[in-house]
């Protein structure tokens, strides 16, 4: 994920705010640390009782260093891979449940194995 943000009105190029592969970042629930050098994708799970544990949310928590002023265009860009992650972060138990649909286990071929 790269957020980079080019001056509104005088664009004199993009500044990067940060640059996480967020194929490569590490995830955690509830309470964590983070430092400059580990970002970390945060999962917020629903806390509803008749959602039963799904999650609500992915953000992440990186470090920016950050000067500017003004009005700015910001672009946020996800790569497919990284994409793909989030979308299993957030929808892991429905991409299971679909798995067993339509590749029920085989109890026969799992006993001989």
């Amino acid at each position: 994920m790269r957020l980079t943000a080019a001056g509104w009105a005088r664009d004199c190029g993009a500044n990067e705010i940060f640059d996480v592969d967020l194929t490569e970042v590490r995830t955690a629930q509830g309470k964590f640390r983070f430092n400059r050098n580990d970002p970390v994708l945060g999962i917020e799970m629903n806390p509803h009782p008749s959602a039963r544990g799904q999650v609500r949310s992915v953000f992440l928590h990186c470090h920016a260093n950050m000067r500017l002023g003004g009005d700015y265009n910001m672009k946020l860009t996800l790569s497919k891979s990284e994409i793909a992650r989030l979308f299993y972060l957030t929808h892991e138990r429905e991409i299971h449940g679909l798995t067993n649909v339509f590749f029920p286990p085989n109890t026969e071929t799992d006993a001989v194995a």
